[in-house]
């Protein structure tokens, strides 16, 4: 079993992982945070969370199969073109969850891999967008965006 930066980690017969990738932002001083509990392993379910968020406000996560390009838009896109210094769009909305958050600012969404073994290996990136009217003029802010590799159970 192998460790790599930003908790990445290996396995010879199990390749899986999550990692953070690069700065989200927030403007007005928030910095919203994305994380994992769990591991995305074929036919199991693991959880993406958000902590330091605004409270009770709505909320999407973003999952996408591309960190460098959203259908003609090059990634990442920076939203202080549009009010929000410092916020960017780190991954292809391919899919958009929403959701809300709660009166801590935190919330989870559980992701039930398929039991497909022809998805173990591929790569999927996500990242949270939380609508805070206060911190900005375009009232939204972003994450940290995520990095996931599908995995065999251990």
């Amino acid at each position: 079993k192998r460790s790599f930066p930003s908790g990445w980690t290996s396995n010879s017969s199990s390749a899986w992982g999550i990692r953070i990738q690069c700065a989200g932002g927030g403007g007005g001083g928030i910095e919203p945070k994305i994380g994992a509990n769990g591991r995305p392993e074929i036919g199991r379910s693991f959880d993406l969370t958000l902590t330091a968020a605004a409270s009770r406000v709505d909320a999407a996560l973003l999952v996408g199969l591309s960190d460098r390009q959203w259908g003609s838009v090059p990634l990442p896109f920076d939203l202080g073109l549009f009010g929000a210094p410092g916020c960017s769009i780190l991954v292809a909305g391919d899919i958009y969850l929403p959701l809300r958050v709660s009166s801590s600012g935190s919330a989870t969404f559980r992701i039930p891999v398929p039991n497909t073994k022809s998805i173990v290996g591929k790569s999927f990136f996500t990242q949270f967008m939380i609508l805070d009217r206060k911190a900005n003029q375009l009232g939204i802010v972003t994450t940290q965006g995520g990095r996931g590799k599908i995995g065999m159970p251990l």
